[in-house]
């Protein structure tokens, strides 16, 4: 439709008009409004990598330690933590590794027999043992994002810049 095949408009024609471009306009304004928290939401959370947090805790103390690992003479070998869930005397790297993986600043050592195993960790008491506990640590949300809604009566089709389609004289 060319301009000049413009009907001319009549006293209800621009407020129609102009209700149904606020219309457009607030769902324009919407559909933008989404795709920004989306996108907040990829960039702050799509990115993120949930990190175990650990606070510290109470380690056994060698006696504790004594008394919770039996004598064993078919073991040949005690792996030691010092610095992971919960430190102590360990029989298999299995079970020593299970205490340490992913705590930080972890420390395992495997010695020979339990005599040596039990005199490395109490020489280590309480200065170089520590217990890490794992917390879990909610992840972030992304802070809701809002727009103003223009409402229909605010747009007034006096105002300058309103250009009606008219006729070529």
């Amino acid at each position: 439709m060319s301009f000049a095949t413009v009907p001319p408009p009549t006293a209800a024609t621009p407020q129609t008009e102009v209700a149904a471009l606020v219309a457009q306009l607030q769902a324009i304004s919407k559909a933008a409004i989404d795709a920004q928290a989306h996108l907040a939401n990829v960039l702050l959370l799509g990115s993120f990598v949930p990190v175990p947090a650990f606070v510290e805790g109470t380690a056994l103390t060698p006696a504790e330690v004594v008394a919770n690992t039996p004598d064993d003479d078919e073991v040949q070998h005690y792996w030691v933590v010092l610095r992971g869930r919960e430190p102590g005397l360990y029989r298999t790297v299995a079970g020593a590794q299970k205490q340490t993986h992913g705590v930080p600043h972890q420390h395992q050592a495997r010695k020979t027999g339990r005599a040596e195993a039990l005199a490395f960790y109490t020489a280590n008491y309480p200065d170089h043992v520590k217990k890490w506990v794992e917390i879990e640590v909610p992840l972030p949300t992304a802070p809701a994002v809002t727009a103003p809604v223009v409402a229909a009566s605010a747009v007034d089709a006096s105002e300058p810049g309103w250009v009606d389609a008219q006729e070529d004289a």
